[in-house]
């Protein structure tokens, strides 16, 4: 094997060991969340607590602006609202000039459910701060940079499998209901 594949599958398998120990991160964070606020809040799921964070970040927002900032389809952050609303974390407001849409707003419990992520996710930062923060300041610099660009060059392998996948899928399915014309 040359060298130069032996790096690829060093950094490829340093890049993948993050992400599984990120995974494990969150997976303890959903654990020690629940376990902390579950007699007064409840179990809410990753994407619910996500939820109540954006709006404690930027205030009342409606479905369609949660759904794009979250990333996720319009019918799950409507399921989402409507579990919280029952479970008294979120309250909806009418949006000024428009009898249809709606906003979502924090009650106090659903702020106080915020506030619970967000001392678990500095604490978490802060510890890994602590065992990162003895390294020179190049090589925090440099490792800075290679994130941003490894993050960089994710997002644009994302979107050339998304652009990929739907060519393949149009593809498959134009074969599957007869009109392929090749």
């Amino acid at each position: 094997m040359s060298d130069k594949e032996q790096l690829r599958q060093r950094v490829i398998g340093g890049i993948l060991s993050i992400a599984q120990r990120m995974e494990e991160v969150n997976g303890l964070f959903d654990k020690a969340g629940a376990s902390l606020g579950e007699a007064e809040l409840g179990k809410l799921t990753q994407p619910e607590m996500d939820f109540l964070t954006l709006i404690a970040d930027e205030g009342p927002l409606n479905g369609a602006t949660a759904a794009r900032k979250l990333g996720m389809p319009r019918g799950g952050i409507s399921k989402i609202a409507a579990r919280l609303q029952v479970a008294g974390l979120v309250e909806p407001r009418k949006m000024p000039g428009d009898k249809k849409s709606q906003l979502y707003a924090l009650t106090d419990k659903g702020q106080r459910a915020a506030g619970l992520r967000r001392t678990l996710h500095d604490l978490t930062e802060d510890m890994l701060w602590e065992r990162l923060k003895a390294s020179p300041q190049e090589d925090l610099e440099r490792f800075a940079h290679m994130l941003a660009r490894t993050s960089d060059a994710l997002g644009e392998a994302n979107r050339q499998v998304r652009i990929n996948a739907t060519a393949l899928l149009a593809a498959r399915s134009a074969v599957t209901d007869g009109t392929d014309k090749s």
